[in-house]
């Protein structure tokens, strides 16, 4: 009888098994990660709504859509768009692509009158599904927070107050044109003095019946305050599916304010005194 002795395989063979591995367990593992975080964000939505009684403010119109729209997200009937790629700096693999592509789209630096802004944290990188990309092929959503003057960057830029929030930016690929932008805005813009945690706000995108929307959801807050005496301000932004854009076309934009009920006249006075004081 022949016996056959075996052969252990080489290094480079076992190399490209892991490789390979690796290769099928990075989808599986995307997914995760973008259930988890559209889960989280859709968590804290439900947190910051349950047992607010916002109302639409006087330039929300339609009225019956503004309605429409906040009992959607009360009711859970909306999907969070969870990003593809994130990072605390603006080398994320698809950015760099689009920049190799379209050298005139800087969307890390605003130019302004006066200084030239740049993004310092919060980057991400989203990619829209070919039924809500329509005719304009491959679109990709850059996001990036706290711009601040460019001659401020490396002097403790977290420390640095933000000259602009952030920004979504949605972008044709193909065509190296930017299709939409909608301010970010910052968990502490309208809290003063306040720190507020990261489950008190929310800035994402979300799928509603098919359109994609910009949602802002932040505390406003004067001065020191309990957070039983802390407002709410809520925007929805619609940016449709883009397949029809038009920069004349004028998008939706939903406002709506939530004003705690709990405070007697005598501490809303307080309140307001306190805020006027602090700046």
């Amino acid at each position: 009888m022949l016996h056959r002795r075996l052969v252990p395989p080489s290094r480079r063979v076992l190399l490209a098994l892991v490789a390979g591995l690796c290769l099928c367990l990075a989808p599986a593992a995307r997914a995760d990660e973008s259930e988890a975080y559209a889960k989280r964000a859709s968590e804290i939505l439900d947190h910051l709504l349950d047992e607010r009684d916002f109302k639409p403010e006087p330039e929300c119109a339609p009225l019956a859509e503004c309605e429409r729209l906040l009992a959607r997200l009360r009711a859970g009937v909306f999907r969070v768009l969870a990003p593809s790629e994130q990072s605390q700096s603006p080398d994320l693999p698809s950015y760099l692509r689009l920049r190799r592509k379209c050298r005139s789209l800087d969307l890390v630096h605003i130019g302004t009158a006066r200084h030239r802004l740049t993004a310092t944290r919060n980057f991400a990188t989203y990619k829209l599904a070919p039924e809500t990309a329509g005719r304009l092929g491959e679109v990709m959503i850059f996001r990036a927070e706290h711009f601040i003057a460019a001659d401020m960057q490396g002097q403790a830029a977290e420390a640095q107050p933000a000259a602009w929030p952030g920004a979504f930016v949605a972008v044709s690929v193909p065509r190296c044109r930017v299709l939409a932008t909608d301010t970010i805005e910052e968990a502490n813009r309208y809290a003063k003095h306040n720190p507020v945690a990261a489950d008190e706000h929310l800035s994402e995108l979300l799928l509603i019946d098919g359109r994609l929307f910009v949602i802002n959801l932040v505390p406003v807050i004067a001065g020191h305050e309990p957070k039983r005496a802390w407002w709410y301000k809520l925007s929805l932004s619609e940016w449709g599916t883009l397949a029809t854009f038009d920069r004349q076309r004028h998008r939706p934009h939903c406002e709506f304010s939530y004003r705690p009920t709990t405070l007697s006249e005598q501490e809303e006075d307080q309140a307001v005194t306190r805020g006027r004081h602090g700046g």
